[in-house]
């Protein structure tokens, strides 16, 4: 079986989770080719980093989750992106969800 292989683009605000998921997506046979603390740097890093795939932290300091997902569906529609968060409840992600985050 192939396995796809994806340059990933990183965003969180705290180190403990990017040192923890970019060690589990570099395990996997991946590529990280950017890591952004806030949501400022990974909107400079969209248009000129190479990547597949963006795996985002929800609540960062810069701008809002919906805001990036507009961002990226409209001038990145190729790009996949996942989103995660510690907190609960379907008013955080059933927005994210039916606008099409992957």
């Amino acid at each position: 079986m192939e396995t796809t292989h994806y340059n990933v683009l990183l965003a969180d605000d705290h180190q403990i989770l990017i040192d923890s998921i970019k060690s589990f997506i570099l395990s996997e046979g991946h590529t990280i080719t950017g890591i952004a603390n806030n949501y400022t740097e990974l909107e400079k890093l969209l248009p000129i980093a190479e990547y597949d795939l963006i795996i985002s932290d929800c609540h960062m300091d810069g701008s809002t989750p919906m805001a990036l997902l507009k961002t990226i569906k409209t001038h990145f529609p190729s790009k996949k992106i996942i989103f995660l968060t510690g907190l609960e409840g379907e008013n955080i992600l059933q927005p994210l969800i039916d606008g099409h985050a992957d």
